[in-house]
């Protein structure tokens, strides 16, 4: 396919197992995970994750620049109200928020999953 000049190229096989991971993360919460929407982008090789911010954590009320985020991941807007930000240093995630993150970091199941976490 890529000796075809096409704009782009629908694979059935991403597509379902987009819908199965979607459904999967879908029944993960009722078990305490707050993963709205999940894309694969890039080939499989980085998620879009959309986060609805239930209650306060460790990375609400915090500026975003005080955070200690993991690798590889990017915090793209917060959806407060209805207006969609793009987050800068000094915003803050609320309750009541919904946030979209950026990554290559797998398996992420709450928005404080998005810390990173000394051992």
């Amino acid at each position: 396919m890529d000796g075809l000049d096409l704009g782009s190229v629908i694979h059935p096989k991403y597509i379902t197992a987009d819908y199965i991971l979607q459904y999967v993360r879908a029944m993960g919460n009722s078990l305490s995970s707050n993963v709205e929407t999940l894309y694969h982008i890039l080939d499989g090789q980085a998620e879009a994750l959309e986060f609805l911010v239930k209650e306060s954590s460790a990375v609400t009320g915090v500026p975003l620049s005080d955070l200690k985020l993991k690798n590889n991941l990017l915090i793209a807007c917060i959806n407060r109200n209805g207006t969609v930000h793009i987050p800068r240093g000094q915003d803050v995630i609320q309750p009541g928020d919904t946030v979209i993150v950026v990554t290559t970091v797998k398996g992420l199941n709450d928005l404080s999953d998005i810390l990173y976490k000394a051992r």
